[in-house]
């Protein structure tokens, strides 16, 4: 049995679908910034290979988890210079 025909529009393209991995990388970037920085670094090659849309949420969520990571790491040696061992006094 054949099936119905559907007439396609040639003036209109397909949307291009967004790319889950970006979505996730946004989201992991604000719960858990190290997840968000792998994801959003595995989402642009996978956007740069594929064409989907999503590139601005994967680097929002780059942005966002290196900020994150540098906080950390200033509030980690920030606390180990005040709190952190100190020097004999003689």
């Amino acid at each position: 049995m054949l099936e119905p025909y559907t007439p396609v529009d040639p003036w209109r393209s397909p949307t291009p679908t967004m790319n889950a991995m970006a979505a996730l990388a946004i989201v992991f970037a604000f719960l858990f910034f190290p997840l968000g920085i792998l994801f959003g670094h595995i989402a642009k090659r996978q956007i740069a290979r594929s064409g989907e849309t999503g590139g601005g949420l994967a680097t929002a969520a780059l942005v966002v988890g290196y900020l994150l990571l540098g906080l950390t790491l200033c509030a980690c040696c920030g606390g180990l210079y005040l709190w952190g061992p100190k020097a004999p006094t003689g």
